[in-house]
């Protein structure tokens, strides 16, 4: 009949996006896993590179940096998986579940030791004094907004002299807010005020940033808005052109259940 054709549809439906939705997640899982070590590998090509175990031939030297590209290319792979995968998530889809904040952060900044050493860029990470409470969010999407916000500051922050600041504020911790705070800030190249309003768009890069890297999804900073508010957070920005540009993310130590 009919209608049992149709139940045999919605059941084969079901099984499809069942299917697809494990799919997605083992995609997001298994990339995320991956950056971690293919960033210490890449982390170690460039200590060879640089003669700090020891002095190497040119020979060598020339393999080496062909691993270390292959690494480099590999991760950056990774990166595009990981931004359609954010793109794409609903909310529904967000593993909510208690972490401690520092610890997150010092995670993600292991993985830029790398490009910290090849630009010579400072960058410090303060953390409260007081210890903080678990944060109630989903440690790989989390993960990825402050990849982002620590990615765009080191690559618009000019070589040599370059400061990056990470600090992570528990000032609303005990209000009634009970928010915890993240800042990254920089002092690169800032963003013109004109295009300031665009800069939380799809694909938007601005002008002095296309012109210092040419290559770049405009994707990042989209995404990063779009995963604090399925938090429940806020971002925002204060930045001057040539000066810097400091980013605010706040995110609520628990999530609303409603």
């Amino acid at each position: 009949s009919l209608s049992a054709r149709e139940k045999e549809w919605e059941q084969i439906n079901h099984r499809l996006q069942e299917a697809d939705r494990a799919k997605t997640e083992f995609v997001s899982l298994t990339t995320h896993q991956l950056r971690t070590p293919l960033s210490a590998i890449k982390w170690t090509f460039h200590m060879i590179l640089n003669g700090e175990l020891g002095p190497i031939t040119g020979d060598q030297k020339h393999f080496l940096q062909k691993g270390y590209d292959s690494a480099e290319r590999v991760i950056t792979v990774i990166n595009e998986w990981l931004n359609l995968d954010y793109i794409e998530a609903h909310k529904d889809e967000y593993k909510f579940i208690p972490v401690n904040i520092s610890e997150l952060v010092d995670g993600v900044v292991f993985e830029f030791n790398s490009v910290l050493e090849q630009k010579k860029i400072d960058l410090t990470v303060n953390h409260p004094k007081s210890n903080l409470p678990l944060i109630e969010l989903d440690p790989i999407k989390m993960s990825m907004v402050i990849e982002n916000l620590i990615d765009n500051a080191l690559k618009y922050t000019l070589e040599g002299g370059g400061k990056v600041t990470i600090d992570i504020i528990d000032d609303q911790v005990a209000t009634s807010e009970k928010l915890i705070e993240l800042v990254v800030s920089d002092n690169g190249i800032g963003i013109p005020t004109s295009e300031q309003a665009k800069i939380f768009n799809r694909f938007f890069r601005s002008s002095n940033a296309i012109k210092l890297v040419p290559r770049g999804t405009g994707l990042g900073l989209s995404i990063v808005k779009d995963v604090v508010e399925k938090h429940g957070g806020k971002v925002w920005f204060e930045s001057l052109e040539s000066l810097g540009t400091k980013f605010h993310v706040t995110i609520p130590i628990k999530q609303n259940k409603v």
